[in-house]
């Protein structure tokens, strides 16, 4: 990356490394928001003060690029370590978080061309620069935090279709023994995967909690209709990274078309992520994910099992 280059190239590289994870890891936890809400300022603003910061401190001959993705991969990692992010939130944010980080590099290595090196005083303009963009972070952090806290509400509902009896259809899902299917990718990554679903008492004001690979969802049995309808409200839920999204309520609605059994799968989750633009479909992504998930293996459950021998 740097082959050839001399001394003043490697410390110049090397301080805007370090001068890009100090500001990225300071400025998350800077502007960390106890509630779980995050927002413009932590996914667009500290990404641009981030490139601005390596700009103003790499030297001519570093190459901006690397030391700006190197900086971006070791404060990711470190965030990882510390268990304030987890690997999945980090890849799904990174199409966000690049292109602020790279036209931030950009203007911050030409104000450096223009400002910094061509005068006296250069050092310390460079400072102030630095020293004034936690102030301005925080005030837009404060700016932003009315907005930022109203939670979305966002209702996901999937279709389908099983070659099997109502009633049977019904008893795989009021109570699933075992969730096993082919995992996405994502789910591979951290997507929270469930494993089995406990019925505790099947009528209204009955629980039922399922159980992911990392924590459990309570529900609470709002509509109690067998074998068509199961309405519930969640009560509790302790799976981990998700501090921003919260599980509100849950329903299944069963019918018979002929021979097939048609059920539909309906999740609503309040979230706190913004901007709603960006996050709003990777949100319905991740639920959507989980339902087919479940219909997979609700539908490997009902194939008649193979005698021995075939």
């Amino acid at each position: 990356m740097f082959l050839g280059a001399d001394r003043n190239t490697w410390l110049g590289a090397l301080s805007g490394l370090a001068t890009g994870v100090a500001v990225a890891v300071g400025g998350f936890f800077l502007l960390r928001d106890l509630t779980g809400a995050m927002g413009i300022t932590l996914f667009i603003l500290l990404p641009l003060a981030i490139g601005l910061s390596v700009g103003f401190v790499a030297r001519p001959g570093a190459r901006l690029w690397a030391i700006l993705i190197l900086a971006l991969i070791v404060s990711s990692s470190i965030l990882i370590f510390a268990k304030a992010e987890g690997l999945l939130c980090v890849l799904m944010a990174l199409p966000l978080v690049l292109p602020g980080a790279w036209i931030g590099a950009l203007l911050g290595n030409r104000v450096r061309k223009k400002y910094i090196d061509a005068g006296r005083g250069g050092a310390l303009l460079r400072w102030l620069l630095l020293a004034a963009m936690p102030c301005l972070l925080m005030g837009a952090y404060r700016l932003e935090t009315p907005y930022r806290r109203v939670a979305r509400l966002q209702t996901v509902e999937n279709v389908a279709r099983f070659d099997a009896p109502i009633q049977e259809v019904w008893d795989r899902l009021k109570a699933v023994e075992r969730i096993d299917a082919s995992r996405p990718l994502f789910m591979l990554a951290g997507l929270p995967r469930p494993i089995y679903c406990e019925l505790i008492a099947g009528k209204v004001g009955g629980r039922r909690v399922c159980h992911f690979n990392n924590g459990v969802i309570e529900e609470e049995i709002t509509e109690w209709a067998p074998p068509v309808r199961m309405g519930m409200r969640i009560t509790r839920a302790t799976l981990p990274g998700r501090h921003w999204l919260k599980y509100v309520a849950a329903d299944y609605a069963l019918r018979q078309e002929g021979s097939r059994t048609v059920v539909s799968r309906t999740t609503s989750v309040s979230s706190r992520l913004y901007p709603a633009w960006y996050w709003s479909p990777l949100e319905r992504w991740g639920i959507d994910t989980e339902h087919r998930y479940l219909f997979e293996s609700v539908s490997r459950s009902l194939r008649p099992s193979r005698p021995d021998g075939y």
